[in-house]
């Protein structure tokens, strides 16, 4: 597999939430939970647990593996739109920092091992959970058979990439989902990285499954390639 890793997680805005605590001491509205199966063997690898403030501005997500133990958080801020939100991903015991924050009208990217890059914006723009907003935007289109086509910031590429998504069938067994794929648009690119499957609720247009490469790495530093069933509060 190649090391170009897409580094996103499709997050999920949910119909309904109940106050609770989350599993670092904070209390949030529960929205989400999101286990994610080795897509090979089945084997559970880690566990997302994602949280909302009030007024959904605010999303917190918190990864834990298999034994619950903590191994990355991520904060979210919607403030700058559902689509194009800046996000922070805190790693590993040091609290190393991943990020893309907006700068007027610049996206400033922050890998966990580099310096800090500022770049022009080019449109139409998704960032990380934002995609998800964006999937149900263009649900219309996107169920109709239209490809659709956006950029996307790569933080650890310091760069922004052209992806695309369409309608395909479900590779897993279902009678309510419809999914789609997501790939790069570059042909090149193609060859040497197997698209992202994405099954969604018919009815209620919320994420159910996640097929593909993660952008939680093994202890080998590779992008784990799971399946995650998410379930909603």
């Amino acid at each position: 597999m190649t090391k170009v890793i897409l580094i996103f997680l499709l997050c999920c805005s949910f119909a309904s939430a109940s106050a609770d605590v989350n599993t670092r001491g904070e209390t949030n509205l529960v929205g989400a939970i999101g286990e994610a199966f080795d897509l090979n063997n089945q084997a559970l690898r880690y566990r997302e647990y994602h949280y909302y403030s009030d007024d959904k501005l605010s999303h917190k997500v918190l990864y834990r593996d298999a034994d619950g133990i903590f191994m990355v958080e991520k904060n979210i801020d919607y403030r700058s739109g559902f689509t194009t939100p800046e996000y922070a991903l805190l790693v590993g015991p040091e609290q190393n920092r991943a990020s893309v924050q907006w700068q007027e009208n610049q996206l400033k990217l922050q890998d966990v091992k580099g310096a800090p890059v500022t770049m022009a914006v080019s449109y139409p723009l998704v960032i990380d959970a934002g995609f998800d907003h964006y999937v149900r935007e263009n649900w219309l289109q996107l169920t109709a058979g239209n490809t659709l086509e956006f950029y996307f910031p790569l933080v650890n590429r310091s760069t922004l990439a052209k992806l695309r998504i369409k309608k395909s069938s479900c590779s897993y067994k279902t009678e309510t989902d419809i999914c789609f794929s997501l790939e790069v648009s570059n042909w090149l690119l193609r060859l040497l990285l197997d698209p992202i499957e994405l099954g969604y609720s018919a009815e209620s247009k919320l994420l159910r499954r996640y097929r593909g490469l993660s952008n939680i790495e093994d202890v080998q530093g590779k992008g784990m390639i799971v399946d995650i069933h998410y379930s909603y509060d």
